[in-house]
């Protein structure tokens, strides 16, 4: 930019010199409509060069916008992602590349926007896609939900054999130390589903 500055402003002198000269050697009489002349074409140029200049400029980045935009939904869409996360992703493109936005919305506000949004939905574990039918992972997978619902199961089961038990422990000393075990032993087995539900 600088250095087409630097060249743009050098012709500009250059032109202004060549203006100022060709109404120099015009006759007395017509040097006042020759001035007239070459300052109203210099004034209209500059103001349709800077028209079709921006307009030019607009539909470049107007273009380049929807190319970026285009190019970012097919990605998500190639990618495996859970359909929150893509969901979220293109709502939030679509905002990011909304042309009548907000004024108050600046675009790195956008771009803090769609980032925040994006890992809200990758932190989320709803709709989580399951491995492919057959493989390994998809073994384990069934694996793990079978364990975590057993688990869960236990846990239920436990707390109501640490209730009876406790009841059962007030009357006898012994029952007292097997309540009090129980409740330990139903404590783990939260922490341990707990666990579970944070992986």
């Amino acid at each position: 930019m600088v250095v087409f500055l630097i060249i743009n402003g050098i012709g500009f002198g250059f032109s202004s010199v060549s203006l100022v000269a060709s109404v120099k050697h015009l006759p007395k009489n017509k040097s006042g409509i020759g001035s007239g002349i070459v300052n109203a074409a210099r004034q209209i140029g500059t103001c349709l060069g800077i028209a079709i200049l921006v307009t030019v400029l607009n539909n470049n980045v107007n273009t380049a916008k929807q190319n970026i935009h285009q190019n970012a939904t097919g990605i998500i869409n190639q990618e495996k992602l859970s359909p929150r996360v893509k969901t979220t992703a293109r709502q939030q493109f679509n905002k990011v590349f909304a042309i009548s936005g907000s004024t108050k919305l600046t675009s790195k506000n956008k771009e803090v926007n769609l980032k925040r949004a994006l890992k809200s939905a990758a932190k989320s574990k709803k709709d989580l896609p399951q491995p492919k039918r057959g493989t390994d992972l998809y073994r384990a997978y069934q694996a793990e939900s079978k364990l975590n619902s057993a688990n869960q199961m236990i846990v239920k089961n436990n707390q109501k054999i640490a209730t009876t038990l406790a009841v059962l422990g007030k009357e006898n000393d012994a029952m007292a130390k097997i309540a009090s075990a129980s409740k330990q032993l139903s404590e783990g087995n939260q922490r341990v589903e707990q666990g579970q539900k944070s992986c």
